[in-house]
């Protein structure tokens, strides 16, 4: 067993724990480990009841990276709780340097419905309300000025257009509020 130090950022949303894992000092062309430990899981070694116990931040620990790591048991999501999931994971990678604000932006304007609105909200800080505010005033009211001009995100596949009820909520949610 090879032993290294590791940077260990953890943070815990409800039964799942997201993790980035970085060798300490950093190793050229190596970036780390980055992903999500769920009950009856395991990161090289640590099992998920240790990695709770540590809590929330940044910690110094020693791990082998060659025993192998198990996600452990998701629970079934519904596609609304999969959609926040996927929100709380885009923002916890922009946190650790793993993605840029836009990238979770995109998965916001994605992942934003009727159904998920006031979840998301919820995980977004100030910077994010405030951009999201701004986008918010700029979407037409009628959908077909909307088809006339239609508003979506660039993505590596190109122009993704962003649905109605994408567009709907954001304006719906932020506009109503007034943030």
């Amino acid at each position: 067993m090879a032993q290294r130090t590791f940077k260990l950022q953890l943070e815990s949303h409800g039964r799942e724990i997201y993790y980035n894992l970085e060798y300490e000092p950093p190793v050229k062309s190596c970036g780390g480990y980055l992903g999500s430990i769920h009950p009856g899981g395991h990161l090289h070694g640590l099992e998920y009841d240790a990695l709770e116990k540590l809590g929330n931040g940044l910690h110094a620990v020693e791990l082998d990276d060659h025993d192998p790591s198990d996600r452990g048991n998701r629970e079934v999501l519904s596609a609304d709780n999969s959609l926040v999931s996927a929100v709380s994971f885009a923002l916890f990678m922009e946190k650790v340097g793993a993605a840029t604000f836009a990238d979770a932006v995109c998965t916001i304007l994605r992942s934003f419905n009727a159904n998920t609105a006031d979840a998301i909200y919820l995980l977004l800080d100030e910077r994010y309300r405030s951009d999201l505010n701004d986008f918010a005033r700029s979407i037409p009211r009628f959908r077909f000025i909307r088809r006339l001009r239609p508003i979506g995100i660039l993505t590596s596949n190109g122009f993704e257009r962003l649905s109605d009820e994408n567009l709907d909520a954001i304006r719906r949610h932020f506009l109503k509020n007034n943030h």
